[in-house]
């Protein structure tokens, strides 16, 4: 998936519209002298037990809410809406960001993250994108290089190149490549993809079947994947 989507959105804390309920609870558990054992003196011969804080259970264990500790007061918040899966590696590469301090999966698409308020969350959340838009990136492309080389057993090879070629080193090297398939059979065609590889297929018959196929390979994954597909006809 080449368009990675990343949206934020303020964490809505639910306990907010409590604010006014939790302030009288915590009013009426402050009065020691109300209570005898957690219930409430009234009518004589009946004891009426006294409100229980609500609670949330976090990653970090369950929590009892009040005024001062509600989520959006503790952390910052945010939750994270994307259009790939959240897998465990895919988590693991977020949580390992500078300024994440808590993570917690909600759903196939949504991350809940609390950043570091010592941070600037702006700058966390760009680096979250980034570093999920590579991973996601460095992902597919292993998946092409992996299917691509499964539909080349015979006749058909992935050239590893040096990712820092410059454009001049790399027009150099396709030149080799081309003098070194003429060799090898009266057809070739090579695939220069985004990441500096190449991908080579050469055989001495037009119209054999697995040139054809690694051909067509060559051709749709440049639609999808990018890259430049070279054919010993180009220039005929």
């Amino acid at each position: 998936m080449s368009d990675v989507k990343i949206t934020w959105e303020k964490y809505h804390d639910p306990f907010e519209e409590l604010d006014d309920e939790l302030k009288e609870m915590a009013r009426e558990h402050d009065d020691d002298d109300e209570y005898t054992d957690g219930y409430e003196e009234g009518t004589p011969g009946m004891m009426r037990p006294r409100k229980a804080f609500p609670y949330v259970v976090l990653p970090t264990g369950p929590v009892n809410i009040t005024q001062t500790n509600r989520p959006s007061e503790v952390w910052n918040l945010w939750v994270l809406h994307t259009n790939v899966d959240i897998t465990h590696e895919l988590k693991d590469v977020v949580k390992l960001i500078s300024g994440v301090e808590l993570l917690y999966v909600l759903s196939r698409y949504r991350l809940l993250i609390g950043l570091g308020k010592v941070f600037e969350s702006s700058e966390v959340k760009v680096n979250i994108q980034d570093g999920l838009k590579e991973y996601v990136n460095n992902k597919m492309q292993e998946i092409i290089e992996e299917q691509t080389q499964n539909l080349l057993p015979n006749g058909a090879s992935l050239i590893k190149m040096d990712e820092d070629a410059n454009q001049s080193e790399l027009h150099e090297n396709v030149i080799i490549m081309q003098d070194m398939l003429k060799k090898q059979g009266d057809y070739w065609a090579i695939w220069v993809l985004p990441n500096r590889k190449m991908e080579v297929a050469h055989a001495d018959d037009m119209e054999d079947e697995d040139f054809r196929k690694h051909l067509l390979t060559f051709l749709e994954g440049s639609r999808t994947a990018g890259g430049t597909v070279i054919t010993s006809w180009d220039n005929a």
